[in-house]
């Protein structure tokens, strides 16, 4: 503790004193009786400043501490992450408070009415507030402890404020010495958390839908006879598992809440949509005959066919059931939506893959140079090989290869297109993932129910010497048909520009080959595709 002001003063005083002291001893003085009574005054008053000076620095000292003890407590309070503050019967707030309860009511709080800063400019509470006080204050002592108010929230800006009261006492009996401490506590967080845990227990976090949970506590009043006739309408989305294996889950979420947006624009205000789990979705229509329930079907049917730009086609598979009396039990009308739902996925399953697979290769037109031209010419050339090499080929094995030509390259699909188009040297990173397009073509043509040309897509980069990917097959365990195509694919492709390569003449481009032989190629296949590519390419030039 630095010296106080107090102190500094009695320092001044002595020295003073000590100057009088030197006067007074001079020897030009001599036996001056004034003088000795001079220097008994100037010891008697040496002594009342030692005294005086003990009690002002007692005094400084307890000062010292309660303005301490004031500050560490201030302190406290405005660690606390709780508003104090205090008033009384003029229902001012008084000068000390908690630096919460600035942050609370975004302001100086001091003088100001507590009713005011509650009510936040709605008079009828401020008037409520104001009354609730005054009874507080002007009964009895024994009786204010009762008119205390119970905790409370109120909504202070952006703020959930729980406030709760304590009433301080002083010892005497003059009611104006009467204190109200209230507390205030920000509980947004904990009521937000508890919403969200609320809207969770309710709806699905994704589409933010109803959920299962919700229709269980709601089937009491689904049942309803006011709510008769009522129908669903069950929902099966179609190739949401391609989706997630190929594109990953982030694309099949968007795809799902496609859907659910599709399901929103047709409900109506008193339809509740789930998202029954997975890939299904229910629409529970009260007072809704079927008649009305197909025309809604019809709806979900033309705005899942006017969304465009995703990787699949929205498209679901639907049923739908109806009850006019409330007998039947919902678990039988579900049953009966989805019986329904899973006749018309069988009905159209092969229109929709026809659908996704045009829609795939669409895409990959878009992104791959010459794509049409290129399936065309690998077609023609693979069948009239293995004609060469066969000429009993079968007309099953001819669209087996006609096959492989158009879907051999579909994997693509779920590349980058900026990975697919570009000209510079792939990044050890950018061609792992290139690669993986092998496995997802494979993915893909499975889920169309090719698996044949499924398994031959995933073999096409296999190298004969077993350097290839995706699973390093070697020699003859790669299948035949892929050995066979991998030829035909990589003699156009070095024939025709590319992105990163200008055209090869086809002698260069069967050297390539040659030179691949018992490497990345069949060594039988390889020499026998060059004996017949120099005929063949005379037969069709261009």
């Amino acid at each position: 503790m630095g010296r106080s002001k107090n102190e500094k003063l009695f320092a001044a005083e002595f020295e003073v004193v000590a100057r009088a002291e030197a006067a007074a001893a001079a020897p030009k003085h001599g036996d001056n009786p004034l003088l000795n009574e001079y220097r008994g005054l100037l010891n008697e008053y040496k002594k009342l400043l030692r005294q005086s000076r003990k009690v002002f620095y007692i005094s400084d000292s307890q000062g010292y501490l309660v303005k301490k003890h004031q500050t560490e407590l201030q302190t406290l309070l405005d660690n606390a992450n709780q508003g104090f503050l205090t008033f009384g019967g003029d229902l001012l707030v008084n000068r000390q408070y908690s630096a919460e309860c600035a942050r609370i009511f975004g302001q100086n709080i001091a003088g100001l009415p507590i009713t005011g800063l509650l009510s936040q400019g709605d008079t009828l509470q401020e008037t409520r507030l104001q009354e609730q006080w005054q009874r507080f204050f002007t009964a009895s002592r024994e009786e204010a402890a009762e008119c205390l108010p119970l905790p409370a929230r109120f909504r202070v800006g952006e703020c959930d404020v729980l406030i709760e009261c304590k009433m301080i006492e002083s010892p005497e009996e003059d009611k104006s010495s009467l204190l109200v401490m209230m507390i205030l506590t920000d509980v947004s967080a904990q009521t937000k958390a508890a919403e969200q845990i609320h809207f969770l227990s309710y709806h699905d976090s994704l589409t933010a839908l109803h959920n299962r949970a919700y229709v269980d506590m709601l089937l009491p009043a689904i049942r309803q006879e006011n709510n008769l006739p009522l129908s669903l309408i069950l929902a099966d989305m179609n190739g949401l598992k391609l989706v997630n294996d190929v594109f990953g889950h982030l694309q099949g979420d968007a795809l799902l809440c496609q859907m659910a947006a599709v399901l929103r624009q047709i409900g109506r205000p008193d339809d509740i949509l789930v998202r029954w789990g997975g890939d299904e979705f229910l629409l529970i229509l009260p007072r809704t005959g079927p008649e009305e329930c197909l025309e809604l079907c019809e709806q979900i049917h033309r705005r899942c066919a006017d969304v465009k730009g995703e990787v699949m086609p929205l498209s679901a598979a639907l049923g739908t059931a109806t009850q006019t009396e409330s007998r039947r039990e919902f678990n039988a009308l579900f049953a009966l939506a989805e019986s329904q739902m899973y006749k018309d996925k069988l009905l159209n399953s092969r229109a929709f893959r026809q659908l996704a697979l045009k829609n795939f290769q669409t895409i990959l037109n878009g992104v791959c140079c010459e794509k049409t031209e290129h399936v065309q010419r690998a077609a023609e050339l693979a069948v009239q090989f293995a004609e060469h090499l066969d000429k009993n080929l079968t007309d099953v094995d001819r669209r087996v290869l006609q096959r492989l030509a158009e879907l051999h390259d579909i994997g693509k699909v779920s590349t980058l297109p900026t990975l697919l188009g570009k000209t510079d040297t792939l990044m050890p990173d950018e061609w792992n993932t290139v690669q993986k397009h092998s496995e997802s073509g494979y993915r893909l043509v499975q889920s169309i129910g090719e698996p044949e040309i499924a398994e031959l897509i995933l073999s096409l980069h296999e190298h004969w010497n077993g350097t290839g990917y995706p699973y390093r097959l070697k020699g003859e365990a790669i299948p035949y048909f892929s050995r066979l195509f991998a030829i035909v694919d990589a003699y156009d492709v070095m024939t025709h520009d590319q992105p990163y390569r200008q055209a090869l003449s086809p002698q260069q481009a069967l050297k390539e080959i040659r030179d691949a032989r018992g490497s990345q190629f069949d060594p039988n296949l390889a020499e026998r595709f060059c004996d017949f590519g120099c005929s063949w390419h005379k037969n069709n030039r261009g």
